[in-house]
């Protein structure tokens, strides 16, 4: 009964939403959007019909009025199907792909997978500074899967990539050392769990850092929090407390498993409450 009581929440307020946004495109010369609007009205998350449109908006592909719109043409994007010069690495790229939509069967489809193999490329042909993740795959492929034009799929990617990327691999050892701070003095049981275990940071800490979740959350919760992401003002620094919350609302059950099962659960996280991940992220950052 409860559960039909949330969904009907849910649907009334997806409704109010969405007139408001009808709202804003009429009311706005030339399709301008107030980005602050935009923020406050979807913080609490997109509808999944106008994701990608919202989205668009809030990471600058489409106007708003704090900015000009980023245009790039077909042209920009120069795309490198094979990645001729390195087919290691294509080969790479084309089986990781592969995976993320075996894990994702709504989105298995020729036509994406070819998109997402291109728009990669493409991505680390051009920025020789980024070395290529298994995890950018499942970024991409979070992209991909609420936007449908290849132009807008790859700006929105290299947008968040660029935005939220840790470049030097000293900061990325000074990120997971302050993320693995928090975690061993809020969660001290199941740091020391871990620990005992042999479950090394590496193994699922740095992907969570690295990669926003994308590769372990069922995607349907990474869209709902890359919602909160993209509409706070420092919604990625919010990242390391989202994890803090999800190990924190595991931990009875991470306490049970030996390391082989801890790794699996780490890589595989279950579905989650993500409003009740989101609250209790931000509790912990308020009392850090």
């Amino acid at each position: 009964m409860e559960d039909k009581h949330n969904a009907k929440d849910e649907e009334e307020r997806h409704t109010s939403v969405l007139s408001k946004f009808q709202e804003m495109l009429m009311g706005e010369e030339e399709s301008y959007v107030d980005i602050e609007q935009l923020r406050d009205l979807f913080r609490a998350g997109i509808p999944p019909s106008i994701r990608g449109q919202v989205w668009k908006y809030l990471i600058g592909v489409d106007h708003t009025k704090d900015g000009k719109k980023d245009v790039h043409s077909r042209e920009d994007i120069k795309v490198h199907p094979y990645l001729e010069h390195s087919h290691k690495l294509a080969r790479a790229i084309s089986q990781d792909v592969d995976e993320f939509l075996k894990r994702f069967p709504k989105l298995r489809d020729k036509a994406k997978s070819i998109k997402m193999r291109e728009l990669l490329s493409s991505y680390i042909c051009t920025h020789p500074s980024v070395t290529y993740r298994p995890g950018l795959v499942s970024i991409i492929g979070t992209c991909a899967s609420t936007l449908t034009q290849a132009t807008d799929i790859y700006v929105t990617f290299s947008r968040i990539v660029d935005f939220t990327s840790i470049h030097t691999q000293s900061q990325l050892s000074k990120e997971l050392a302050t993320f693995l701070l928090i975690f061993r003095r809020f969660l001290p049981n199941l740091s020391r769990r871990f620990r005992d275990e042999g479950v090394s940071p590496n193994d699922w800490a740095l992907p969570w850092i690295q990669n926003y979740l994308a590769d372990c959350l069922p995607i349907e919760c990474t869209l709902r929090l890359w919602d909160t992401y993209l509409c706070e003002k420092d919604g990625w620094g919010l990242h390391k407390y989202v994890c803090l919350a999800i190990l924190s609302m595991c931990e009875e059950d991470l306490l049970e498993l030996d390391q082989e099962e801890l790794c699996w659960f780490l890589r595989q996280l279950p579905k989650l409450d993500v409003e009740l991940v989101i609250l209790s992220a931000k509790n912990i950052q308020s009392v850090r």
